[in-house]
């Protein structure tokens, strides 16, 4: 459920959020394609060893293109492999899924209800939004 901090590389960060740096990762296969093969968006906050912690994720893994919802509890049906999505590109499914009302403020809330956050990731403890 993790990935390696070397993503950060293809990431944006959104802004912080209840103390807490929250970015986006986009990769794409072919890296430059219009339409590429395989691809991924993944909402996530960094940890200092190098690993994230992943939000939510909408990609192209297992067999076609489906969301991780990690913010749900483990035992919700969607939490992984949710194929009720449809979108064609990395683009579509960063505007639609994460940035359009701010969802992934959403996601990280839901994510912080549902599992919690280390307040060691926080980088400034006041803070409410990005």
């Amino acid at each position: 459920m993790n990935d390696k901090s070397e993503d950060r590389l293809n990431s944006i960060e959104l802004g912080t959020y209840l103390g807490y740096r929250v970015f986006i990762g986009i990769s794409r296969d072919p890296e430059n394609a219009a339409a590429p093969d395989d691809w991924g968006v993944n909402l996530y906050i960094p940890n200092p060893d190098g690993e994230n912690t992943d939000i939510a994720r909408v990609d192209t893994d297992h067999k076609g293109v489906h969301m991780d919802r990690f913010y749900l509890s483990e035992e919700h049906p969607d939490y992984q492999h949710d194929y009720s999505v449809q979108y064609t590109d990395p683009e579509s499914a960063l505007r639609f899924e994460f940035l359009q009302k701010e969802m992934w403020q959403h996601y990280v809330d839901r994510y912080r209800e549902e599992h919690g956050l280390d307040n060691e990731l926080r980088v400034s403890p006041n803070s409410q939004s990005g």
